[in-house]
C-alpha cells in the first residue's frame, strides 16, 4: 500500500475477517442471556451452529 493506494479485498477474505469476531460476539450474547436469567448456554448452543453455518455458507457463496 504505497502512495496512498488502497488494497482491495475479495469478498471471501472480507467474510473470513469478520467470522471470528461475530462468533465471539454471539458467544458473549449467549453468556449474557444466561447470566441475566434467559435461556442457558446449554439450551442455546444450536444458535452457535446456525451462526457458524451461515458464515460457512457465505464463504462458499463468495468464493465462486
Amino acid at each position: 500500500m504505497e502512495n496512498g493506494q488502497q488494497q482491495d479485498y475479495s469478498p471471501r477474505e472480507t467474510v473470513r475477517a469478520v467470522t471470528v469476531p461475530l462468533l465471539l460476539i454471539t458467544v458473549g450474547i449467549l453468556f449474557l442471556l444466561d447470566y441475566s436469567g434467559g435461556p442457558s448456554v446449554r439450551q442455546s448452543w444450536p444458535v452457535l451452529l446456525i451462526v457458524a453455518g451461515g458464515f460457512w455458507a457465505s464463504i462458499h457463496l463468495f468464493s465462486r
